[in-house]
């Protein structure tokens, strides 16, 4: 799942009492917003564009009916984010909301853009540093331990929504190396698991590593692909798009090789003056 985003943590500092917040908002963080919305406003679209309109009424057969209308103004989702980072701003402003709520929702929307938009998210990022706050964000890529069941059950529950079919594949690149050097001829072993109207379903594969230490293969939307290298196995939670796995065997252990050779030199040696006594 592209980005496969599971959670995020934040560690915010302390603001000393004196701190002037009306310097950090007007001479930090306004700059950095206007530098957000220089980025990824349209502001010629709206010259061109009318919002759309959309009426609808609610209880309308229980007698008391109202009438309700959403404005859909086609903002790209960049664009309805920075509307977001001003709307917590406002609601600072005013003291709707203390500091570090607006720092956490703010760290919510560099979440939410991390998924879908990395240079914005780069931006809110940016934005969360002026505010004293540090934000990591938490993969499922792989090297994870997961309820397999629960995982299944929610992916079945995109791949429902999204319409998906048994043949809806994307492309999977795993990669084997040993101190990151490419692994050729590597035996892979890969099971691609789905659930389907309850039912869970599996498919086993077993292939080689090309010169690159590389194969390709398609595996179901919406997915968890288990793959075995050796005694090395890594789960991978496929979505939508082109996936890459990594799998690292690590460094070969040459010093036990070598302490085993001088080992069996030494017992040779040792055989060798024996036999010169024995002469």
């Amino acid at each position: 799942m592209a980005g496969a985003l599971l959670d995020y943590s934040i560690n915010c500092a302390e603001l000393p009492d004196n701190t002037d917040l009306h310097y950090l908002l007007a001479y930090r963080v306004n700059p950095k917003l206007a530098e957000i919305t220089n980025k990824y406003y349209d502001f010629e679209k709206y010259k061109k564009k009318q919002p759309r309109t959309l009426e609808m009424w609610i209880n309308e057969y229980d007698g008391a009916r109202i009438r309700v209308l959403y404005t859909f103004d086609d903002k790209s989702f960049e664009e309805t984010i920075v509307d977001w980072l001003f709307n917590l701003r406002d609601f600072l402003i005013s003291h709707k909301m203390d500091f570090n709520a607006f720092r956490r929702y703010v760290a919510d929307l560099a979440f939410l853009a991390a998924h879908r938009s990395p240079g914005l998210f780069k931006d809110v990022e940016e934005l969360l540093g002026i505010l004293g706050c540090t934000l990591w964000i938490k993969s499922m890529k792989k090297g994870i331990k997961i309820n397999e069941e629960d995982i299944l059950r929610m992916l079945n529950n995109f791949a429902v929504s999204f319409d998906v079919k048994s043949e809806d594949v994307v492309r999977v690149t795993i990669k084997v190396t040993r101190g990151g050097k490419p692994v050729r001829n590597a035996t892979v072993r890969i099971t691609n698991i789905v659930q389907e109207r309850g039912t869970r379903r599996s498919h086993e594969t077993k292939l080689v590593t090309n010169e690159n230490g590389t194969i390709m293969i398609p595996a179901r939307k919406f997915s968890v692909l288990r793959v075995k290298v050796g005694s090395k196995e890594e789960t991978l939670i496929v979505g939508s798009t082109d996936e890459v796995l990594g799998i690292d065997l690590g460094k070969r252990k040459t010093w036990i090789k070598i302490a085993v050779t001088l080992s069996a030199l030494g017992a040779l040696l040792t055989l060798f003056l024996l036999y010169l006594l024995l002469l």
